[in-house]
């Protein structure tokens, strides 16, 4: 909707998106507070981070998707992916976590919204900080900030990152006249002093990185990136060895990605300066590790199987520990990988195979992945997958497929059904069948009630026929006439038709007795809602007084209940999401509430709320036949 009201000028429509988290910081240097005006005491920014913050501290997380507070809940189940398994993050580490997780989102959402062929795009991406509103301290004034995590701009499959223009207006003093806020030229100066030692490391200047006169620990990128990680992704090894003899603690520093020196060495080939970060204690280690060595299995990448084991911390026991997704080995995977195999391919894996086998993780017959399956489980199950040939190379033949059983006869101007040509399901003959016992109980209570069963119960979607006394001999699941066939009569000729096939009578009285047992008193939706509807009228709900919300699942066959309801009632309010779950929340309840009539001062509202299940005429749940 946003992007259809863009300028459209020489053909191209442009777009440019500003997304982020904020958090506020004090005077004080307490993060997560600001000061409000009319409030003497500090509240909490963000709220909703601050309060997933106070559920991680307490050990006891709740992901589950909260009714009525839909959006934390969605917050939160986003958010868990990020943040590794047991810990618990800064109130800092964490926005920034959240920064990274509404990147992705926007990133993912605008692909799929745009089209590269007529649009441009430009995302911004960052935190906002919330400096001391409402404070005045030696005449500072109240300012927010801005940090500037990405800016790139999208043409077509172009990425262009445009950070790089940003900052070098920053450092040209660009329009700090806007500003009188006397922190602003404090920043500049102290921004502008470590962009010059950035560019330092990143040419190998050692005198200028010397003479900087500020802690050159402290100093950061936009990605949190230490000068020791610029200094190693250009691979500038004087640097790197200058920066580890001044501050060694700079070696387990990570980025905002999560990536160490050593992790940026590797990825950049950059070996020597590998060697270097590795004589001061630089590993490789954790997750990262095993996905790296995973990956380089996979692919059968020796040249990169080695590179990484070569740095990783306590190569043997990481080697022998590491497993991929599915919990296969590294060994594992290497013999899954071995058949197969072009002649340089075969060379790689022999030297990953040997590789492995040298640092002592051996050939083991009884490893397992997480499905209980074994190297030669699972090199048998690739053969059978695999594309079968004869021994010319010609395609084996498939079978011919079975000529197609005769359907049922039927005229619609008879409504009659040929019986004898339906190939009927087999149902259960023995009286001790839960289905048949609950049956005979249902027919033996209907026949002492003398109850007859309206026709409707069995119309709609499922057939239509004549109204007719109720069959017990076809109703009763119990009776060993069912296993017998029947002789069509006048009054127990049904003609239908579902899923391109014919059925008679008895299959759909055992349907009709399955959908009893499981879903008692259950209607076709048009009679059930006229029944309610009918109901709620005389209640003082009415289309002139009313507005129905409906929640259903949003499958196209969940359409027609709404329909149904919109004949009745007129136009409704959509609050469905997956399985019928209403994500929209209090706001989206909130929106379509403020549509109601109001008669007599009031406002009235019906909600219709339903998930869905499959049922087949065969009894198989969770299944059903759709047209095409």
């Amino acid at each position: 909707a946003a992007m259809a009201h863009a300028p459209i000028v020489d053909g191209i429509e442009r777009y440019v998106i500003w997304v982020a988290p904020h958090i506020g910081l004090t005077l004080e240097g307490e993060f997560g507070k600001v000061y409000r005006p009319g409030r003497a005491a500090p509240s909490s920014a963000c709220g909703a981070v601050i309060l997933l913050h106070n559920e991680l501290k307490s050990t006891k997380l709740r992901v589950n998707m909260d009714p009525i507070d839909m959006e934390q809940s969605t917050l939160k189940q986003m958010l868990v992916n990020n943040i590794p398994y047991g810990t618990v993050p800064s109130l800092v580490d964490l926005t920034y976590k959240v920064y990274e997780t509404i990147l992705e989102e926007a990133q993912l959402i605008t692909q799929s919204a745009v089209n590269p062929k007529t649009c441009e795009y430009v995302i911004i991406a960052g935190i906002q900080i919330h400096g001391p509103i409402g404070q005045s301290f030696e005449g500072v004034k109240p300012i927010d900030f801005f940090w500037p995590g990405e800016i790139v701009k999208i043409v077509g499959d172009e990425r262009v990152d445009l950070y790089e223009e940003y900052a070098a207006s920053v450092a040209m003093g660009s329009h700090v006249e806007n500003s009188a806020h006397q922190l602003n030229g404090i920043l500049a100066e102290l921004q502008l002093r470590q962009r010059n030692t950035r560019i330092a490391a990143i040419k190998g200047d050692i005198s200028t990185l010397s003479s900087a006169g500020i802690n050159l620990s402290s100093v950061m990128d936009h990605h949190r990136r230490t000068l020791l990680h610029v200094a190693t992704a250009h691979g500038q090894t004087e640097v790197v060895r200058f920066l580890l003899n001044l501050h060694p603690s700079l070696i387990s520093a990570e980025d905002i990605s999560g990536n160490t020196p050593m992790d940026l060495a590797v990825d950049s080939e950059h070996e020597a300066v590998a060697d270097v970060l590795y004589e001061h204690g630089g590993v490789l280690s954790g997750e990262r590790l095993s996905k790296r060595l995973v990956g380089a299995v996979n692919s059968i990448d020796a040249v990169k199987f080695n590179r990484f084991s070569k740095y990783a911390n306590d190569c043997k026991a990481c080697l022998t520990a590491c497993r991929d997704e599915e919990g296969r080995s590294l060994m594992h995977i290497c013999l899954l990988l071995k058949k197969g195999l072009d002649t340089a391919k075969a060379e790689q894996w022999r030297q990953i195979h040997d590789a492995l086998v040298a640092l002592g993780v051996q050939e083991n017959p009884d490893d397992i992945d997480c499905f209980g399956h074994t190297p030669a489980m699972d090199v048998d199950r690739k053969d059978k997958l695999a594309p079968q040939s004869t021994s010319s190379g010609a395609a084996v033949k498939k079978p011919a497929a079975p000529s197609p059983q005769p359907k049922a006869t039927y005229s619609k101007t008879s409504s009659s059904l040929d019986v004898r040509t339906l190939k009927t399901q087999p149902v259960p003959s023995s009286r001790n069948h839960p289905v048949a016992i609950q049956a005979a109980a249902n027919a033996s209570r209907r026949k002492a009630k003398k109850v007859v069963e309206p026709s409707e119960y069995l119309s709609g979607a499922f057939c239509t026929y004549s109204e007719i006394a109720e069959p017990p001999e076809l109703l009763d699941l119990g009776s060993d006439a069912l296993d017998k066939p029947s002789k069509p009569t006048s009054e127990t000729f049904c003609a239908y038709e579902a899923h391109d096939q014919q059925h008679s009578l008895r299959s759909l009285a055992r349907y009709a007795q399955l959908l009893e047992n499981h879903f008692p008193r259950a209607l076709p939706d048009d009679v059930f809602i006229s029944n309610v509807s009918d109901v709620l009228n005389k209640h003082g709900f009415t289309p002139k007084t009313a507005i129905n919300l409906v929640s259903t699942c949003r499958d196209e066959i969940c359409r027609p209940f709404s329909v149904q309801i919109q004949k009745r009632w007129g136009n409704v309010f959509n609050v469905s999401s997956l399985a019928g779950f209403s994500f929209c929340g209090k706001t989206g309840f909130k929106a379509a509430m403020a549509h109601a009539p109001i008669v007599d001062g009031i406002e009235r509202y019906v909600i219709w709320v339903a998930t869905h299940i499959g049922l087949t005429l065969e009894g198989e749940f969770g299944k059903v036949y759709r047209p095409g």
